[in-house]
């Protein structure tokens, strides 16, 4: 996009185009921060890094790690 820069405003199909891209780009990272964000919130009780009350062996303390 750089290479094509001067000082005439862009033809319609050029701005379209451009526009076109922006929302596919957006789109594309609500769907990723969406899935991430499920993911995260639904994360399986067996996942390693579910924090849990767990029993420490050496002292026998229950706490979240």
């Amino acid at each position: 996009m750089l290479g094509r820069c001067s000082q005439e405003p862009l033809t319609f199909k050029e701005r379209f185009a451009l526009l076109s891209q922006e929302i596919l780009e957006r789109n594309a990272f609500l769907m990723y921060m969406t899935a991430k964000r499920f993911l995260h919130k639904y994360r399986p009780a067996w996942h390693p890094g579910r924090t849990a009350a767990r029993r420490s062996v050496v002292t026998g303390d229950t706490r979240k790690l």
